[in-house]
């Protein structure tokens, strides 16, 4: 008998969470796995960017384009009773946040490590929206976790730093990664020892949202001092941004760079050009400080770019040697970092081949056979236990 996976997409808005789920829901595994339906509820915007599918039934409540508050009392109150009207053997949450009573199985995917890492929600003003966001959806995420059925997590990183955080561990656990895209997929290009100077110069790239904890500034200051030593480097900035970091961030570039001749903020670009963005690019730059599963870095290392990096958290899990690696701790580490790649052709031909072997290993194949294997089973220990 196949059965009705329900899932609940309220709290996917943007980003990251809605290519997951798209890819997830893009092949043709959900039917050919234990589940013939699968109904999703999400907002308009969620929903606009899932495939057309016969056996996936796009539900769109109002009440799920409104704020976080608003769709948390959805979850809480009236999602238990659509998931018994729409007869679902199971509810996967790839928001992290389950309703308050839930009769059925549960897995729960863990997709913003964020609310976890208390150094970096510090980061935020203490009476900042940002601030007292984090801390309600860590209650609500920590009080989903202890309750789900099964827990998924995107890193090894990320599973270890949640469940020390968590009273009940006796769950069923898996580690998913997510996948990239064939778009993105280029070979690296021959790395050619003299084929930089001011007027055709090295060219960075940064893509992700401009927030505190992606240190935009911190990469900003070291291309202008590097540019100030005589190294023919550029830096384009792409991504929305968090409206105070993004007003530190012009500051500083107005003040370093008033003309934008070396470095460039571009803002946000459609999701359907950013492929064509990094393949611009001689080399990708990823300074954050907290991620679950950077997506941006599995992008970047498909399309065969050398790459200067954070030591945080997953990404020399994700990385591994197939980096320049730099410590946010140290300014001084980012700048060396910078410079490595720009000199050394050497260097830039061995970890760009070598990350783009690695990011063969992340197929949205694979993580959406992964997930609905996990997941049916999780549904089948749920009938065995009725």
């Amino acid at each position: 008998m196949k059965l009705t996976l329900g899932i609940d997409a309220s709290n996917i808005r943007d980003g990251g969470g809605i290519t997951h789920l798209s890819q997830l829901l893009t092949s043709d595994i959900p039917r050919e796995s234990a589940f013939g339906r699968i109904v999703v509820w999400g907002g308009r915007r969620s929903l606009a960017g899932l495939p057309e599918k016969p056996w996936v039934k796009k539900n769109h409540l109002e009440i799920l384009d409104r704020s976080l508050p608003f769709r948390m009392a959805w979850q809480c109150w009236s999602l238990p009773a659509l998931l018994h009207e729409a007869g679902c053997n199971v509810l996967l949450s790839p928001g992290g946040i389950l309703p308050h009573k839930a009769e059925l199985p549960t897995v729960v995917i863990s997709q913003n490590l964020l609310p976890f890492q208390l150094s970096e929600m510090r980061r935020f003003p203490p009476l900042s929206f940002m601030r007292l966001k984090m801390h309600l959806v860590r209650w609500a995420q920590i009080r989903s976790m202890q309750k789900a059925t099964g827990l998924i997590f995107l890193s090894s990183f990320a599973k270890s730093t949640v469940l020390s955080q968590l009273e009940n561990h006796s769950k069923l656990v898996a580690i998913i990664p997510h996948g990239v895209e064939k778009r993105y997929f280029r070979e690296p290009r021959p790395s050619d020892p003299a084929s930089f100077s001011f007027s055709k110069p090295f060219h960075f790239l940064y893509v992700s949202r401009i927030d505190v904890y992606k240190h935009q500034w911190r990469i900003a200051l070291a291309v202008a001092s590097l540019r100030q030593k005589g190294y023919p480097i550029t830096l384009d900035l792409v991504g929305s941004g968090y409206t105070p970091a993004l007003r530190r961030l012009k500051r500083i570039i107005h003040k370093i760079d008033p003309g934008e001749g070396f470095i460039r903020y571009l803002g946000p670009s459609p999701f359907e050009e950013m492929h064509r963005i990094y393949h611009r690019a001689d080399g990708l730059v990823f300074a954050s400080s907290c991620e679950n599963l950077p997506n941006i870095l599995l992008e970047g290392m498909a399309s065969g770019l050398p790459i200067a990096c954070s030591d945080s958290g997953p990404m020399p899990e994700v990385l591994g040697t197939a980096g320049v690696y730099f410590s946010l701790n140290d300014p001084a580490t980012i700048e060396t970092a910078l410079q490595r790649l720009l000199v050394d052709h050497e260097l830039r031909r061995r970890v760009a081949t070598e990350a783009y072997d690695r990011s063969k290993n992340y197929s949205w194949q694979k993580c959406s056979n992964q997930t609905f294997s996990f997941v049916s089973k999780i549904s089948k220990l749920g009938m065995e236990s009725q």
